[in-house]
């Protein structure tokens, strides 16, 4: 029974942000070829403003506070292996599969489900892991 409202660290919420933002800008544009060609994007449409850089980061602030605020509610603030699990089934049941459902349905390619999703199992195990090592003294076991 949830009695009190947990809130996730803001600092750890910010420093998560920052580094999932930074590896999300990696990702895709190592993977910007592959992705471009899957969406059916062109590389000129694909450019970013500096408007849309900024709601891709609060959005992904949003992802990563979402992140902590359920390991800090869920009680597994400072334990690795279970919080990296329990984010790995989130990711499965409220990530990949609403985002594969709406490919099959659109008829995207399979490659671009793979690149979007893998981003965001990446972004939450990022997350998860900035979270409880900033909450200190993280468990392994």
């Amino acid at each position: 029974r949830l009695t009190t409202m947990v809130w996730p660290d803001p600092i750890a919420t910010l420093i998560a942000s920052v580094v999932a933002f930074l590896f999300g800008a990696i990702y895709y544009t190592v993977l910007a070829k592959p992705w471009r060609r899957a969406a059916g994007v062109s590389a000129e449409a694909a450019q970013q403003t500096p408007a849309s850089l900024v709601t891709i980061f609060v959005l992904t602030a949003l992802m990563v506070a979402g992140v902590g605020w359920l390991l800090a509610t869920i009680g597994i603030s400072n334990s690795v292996p279970s919080g990296v699990i329990v984010m790995a089934i989130v990711w499965l049941t409220l990530v990949f599969a609403p985002i594969t459902l709406n490919h099959r349905a659109q008829g995207r390619p399979w490659t671009l489900t793979a690149i979007d999703t893998v981003y965001w199992l990446l972004i939450i195990e990022i997350a998860t892991l900035v979270h409880i090592y900033w909450a200190g003294a993280p468990k392994f076991s």
